[in-house]
């Protein structure tokens, strides 16, 4: 997640990586607004620009796989051994962090 701070027209002018006051917007990174700022204002190759959502894009793919298992579609067992070893560690960690708590549920 992203906090966008704008100007009196709108226009995305600083952008945070926590939220450093609540008058800040809140934004994906994945987001045409963002993508564009950072192109133009720090000179970012579209690979840079995507770097940046990756740690979403890892949410999304963990959320993914645990909904999976959650409806039976799918068996952790069923997945490579390192992936599952990976899978569960950051589950535990994001347990730690935000207990039962999938993106993907806050969308369905």
């Amino acid at each position: 997640m992203l906090y966008v701070e704008r100007d009196a027209q709108g226009k995305i002018v600083t952008i945070h990586r926590f939220q450093q006051t609540p008058a800040l917007e809140e934004k994906q990174s994945i987001d045409d607004e963002v993508m564009e700022f950072l192109a133009e204002s720090k000179g970012e190759t579209q690979e840079q620009v995507m770097a940046l959502s990756d740690q979403d894009m890892i949410r999304v793919v963990d959320d993914l796989v645990e909904l999976l298992v959650k409806k039976g579609l799918i068996m952790l067992t069923e997945l490579p051994h390192s992936a599952q070893a990976k899978l569960l560690s950051r589950k535990k960690a994001r347990a730690n962090i935000q207990p039962d708590s999938l993106l993907i549920d806050r969308i369905l």
